[in-house]
């Protein structure tokens, strides 16, 4: 389980620069069921730059970054491929 500061913005793409399609609040479970590099954001727990993005589980087009999530999904360490990857569905709340 992952958890973040302050919500999060759901965007159509792995980009901050595509449009914003819904918002997950504070400690809401959300479940992803794949990763992939997008755009550098700063981890908000770490400070530090962050390319990881998460895709919602039943959907092709909603992705919330990583570094809004505290920890990382299961069989992604040590890091995910430079491609999408299906993996375990799991549940993580979102801040």
């Amino acid at each position: 389980m992952g958890k973040s500061s302050a919500g999060a913005n759901v965007c159509s793409s792995p980009s901050t620069n595509f449009s914003k399609i819904g918002f997950k609040s504070y400690r809401e479970s959300v479940t992803f069921d794949s990763w992939i590099y997008g755009e550098r954001i700063t981890d908000v727990q770490l400070g530090t730059p962050d390319e990881w993005w998460y895709r919602i589980v039943g959907t092709t087009k909603k992705w919330i970054p990583s570094a809004l999530i505290f920890g990382n999904t299961p069989g992604s360490t040590p890091l995910p491929p430079s491609f999408p990857s299906s993996g375990s569905t799991i549940g993580i709340p979102v801040d």
